[in-house]
């Protein structure tokens, strides 16, 4: 039961590393950002993650799972700081290894507390969901949400756009006697 309850936490961890995909096209689009330069904040994305998962494993075992999940949570703000910043492939690509970082180190802490309030009898089926299904399902679900979000927002700023142009065109302004 406790497994079923903490499961998409993981996902929702992972989630965060594809979330920033959509909006590749908008930064490529804004600041002439190049193909390559989006194959690289792709690539670039792998190497801290895998850094942090094999240099930081056992991290949370001498810390704590609290700790550390805090720390990610807390690179992972930063990363969210510098995503704001875009303005160049050198600011991208820092942004995303920033995420790879915290997402690395969030999924050890955070799979390792699952593993620990699942019961006695389950633990080797909490690790698997937790290292297997939850990081892909958050990762296409990050993707999702965020792609959905950009083009709402997208939408809904270009109608208030057309709105505005609207209003100004029909306001009339009193002639003076």
């Amino acid at each position: 039961m406790g497994v079923q309850r903490h499961v998409p936490v993981p996902a929702r961890a992972r989630g965060r590393g594809g979330g920033s995909g959509p909006l590749y096209v908008v930064y490529q689009h804004r600041y002439g950002i190049t193909p390559s330069g989006l194959t690289g904040a792709f690539a670039i994305y792998i190497v801290p993650l895998a850094a942090m998962l094999l240099v930081c494993g056992r991290l949370s075992d001498h810390c704590g799972r609290r700790p550390v999940a805090v720390v990610a949570l807390l690179l992972d703000a930063v990363a969210c700081g510098v995503f704001t910043q875009v303005d160049s492939t050198g600011v991208l690509l820092l942004a995303r290894s920033i995420m790879g970082l915290a997402t690395g180190l969030g999924l050890t802490a955070i799979a390792a507390f699952v593993v620990d309030l699942a019961p006695s009898r389950r633990q080797g089926l909490a690790g698997a969901v937790t290292g297997a299904a939850a990081p892909g399902g958050g990762l296409a679900t990050g993707a999702l949400v965020s792609g959905a979000l950009v083009a709402t927002l997208a939408l809904v700023s270009a109608t208030a756009a057309l709105l505005l142009r609207r209003r100004r065109m029909t306001t009339v302004t009193p002639a003076r006697a």
